[in-house]
């Protein structure tokens, strides 16, 4: 099982750091590198707020980080940047989110949506391994670049959560 946090929200390092370290477990975030502040800021449950730079790698210990682009997690005119962007634009994106992010060669489709000419991209990006936001379980036949993952949305419960991980 891998554990994936999108965004680099606050909220991640306030509620599941300190779950995922009682409990020894590790886990990935993806992060929109151009939506990292500089300086910390408040939280607010009223809207996401995402972290600094030093909030995000204060969860070293126990997170990888991956590439989420830098600024395409974005929609224009209604629809996933990725969708509109250029391949030339594309690239110049992922490759400065895939400079700061620890883990190379990881990405995780902003919102999950993307075209299949973003696979040619990713892959001759050099790009293992890619996530959907598509549900369901991965098996040898799963394209590496079109891994499912199931999630856990805020309205689930602890039940709801078990009940992901009986598979």
């Amino acid at each position: 099982m891998l554990l994936t946090f999108d965004d680099a929200y606050k909220s991640v390092l306030l509620n599941a750091y300190p779950v995922l370290k009682k409990y020894h477990f590790h886990a990935v975030c993806f992060v929109v590198s151009g939506w990292l502040f500089d300086k910390a800021q408040d939280y607010t449950k009223e809207y996401s707020v995402c972290m600094s730079k030093d909030e995000l790698l204060s969860m070293k210990d126990l997170f990888e980080y991956g590439n989420h682009t830098a600024f395409f997690h974005t929609r224009k005119e209604g629809k996933p940047a990725l969708l509109t962007e250029t391949k030339e634009n594309f690239l110049k994106d992922l490759s400065q989110c895939e400079a700061f992010v620890s883990t190379k060669k990881i990405f995780a489709y902003p919102y999950g949506i993307y075209k299949k000419e973003n696979l040619d991209w990713l892959k001759e990006f050099g790009t293992l391994l890619a996530f959907t936001s598509d549900e369901g379980l991965n098996t040898k036949e799963t394209n590496p670049l079109e891994l499912h993952r199931n999630a856990c949305l805020l309205q689930y419960s602890i039940d709801d959560f078990k009940n992901m991980l009986k598979v």
